[in-house]
């Protein structure tokens, strides 16, 4: 990849890290604030849309790519690969979710600064992958870098309310800055190392895995404070907008 096309995939990062970095301070106009939650659900919904109707479509043709570069290592399963490495980011992230809500109770203040790290690092690893991938992954020219951007920006909008929901100023202190050094790194270790194409295809099953797990992770909490009717809209108009562009 030209260095000119680094400059071009340095989008998507800086917008992620200004998410995290500018979530505490985003207001909603007063007219809409108090249907936040609807807003994170809409999120949800478009990053979900853009699993569904980008990624899977591009995943059905990166597996017969990594069936054709592996051939020679007769590799059990191949044409498979993909999609089990989407499955082990969902259920990945849903073993995260229940570790950290196992290591820190609500009502255990001394063992949620563990639970914070555990939450926050795994997330901060998932925020690299997803960086690493809009350099070295399969968006090729400036739309689809913008729509990958927001689809996944409108993704991390939603992990960080709740993440700052969970942990409150402790989040805001640290961990908001370990998610935005993590997206501007994986940027970084994407535009100087190029890793092997079956690597790279089976890290794009793997996070689109993970985005649809964290989704869902965000519409069903415990509490079911999920709208669905926000989510449905934020995945058809996304959808609409993804299907125009093709």
């Amino acid at each position: 990849m030209e260095t000119s096309l680094h400059i071009d995939t340095l989008l998507p990062p800086v917008f992620f890290a200004g998410v995290f970095l500018l979530g505490a301070f985003i207001r909603l106009p007063q007219a809409i604030a108090h249907h936040r939650r609807s807003v994170m659900s809409f999120s949800g919904g478009v990053a979900v849309a853009y699993v569904f109707i980008r990624l899977m479509p591009e995943l059905a043709v990166a597996s017969d790519v990594f069936v054709q570069k592996t051939s020679h290592q007769e590799l059990p399963f191949a044409e498979l690969r993909v999609h089990l490495a989407a499955m082990l980011g969902f259920m990945l992230f849903y073993g995260l979710e229940k570790l950290a809500t196992g290591i820190g109770k609500p009502d255990d203040e001394q063992r949620r600064p563990a639970a914070q790290v555990v939450h926050v690092g795994g997330f901060g690893v998932y925020v690299w992958l997803v960086s690493y991938l809009g350099v070295r992954g399969i968006e090729e020219n400036a739309g689809d870098l913008t729509l990958y951007a927001v689809a996944l920006g409108c993704h991390f909008l939603a992990t960080d309310h709740a993440l700052r929901r969970e942990y409150g100023q402790a989040y805001d202190r640290r961990g908001r800055f370990v998610l935005a050094a993590a997206a501007l790194a994986g940027w970084g270790v994407g535009a100087l190392l190029e890793m092997p194409a079956p690597f790279v295809i089976t890290l794009l099953g793997f996070v689109s895995g993970g985005v649809i797990m964290n989704s869902m992770l965000g519409e069903v909490p415990p509490e079911r404070d999920g709208r669905f009717w926000s989510f449905a809209a934020g995945c058809v108009v996304y959808a609409g907008i993804l299907l125009m562009a093709r």
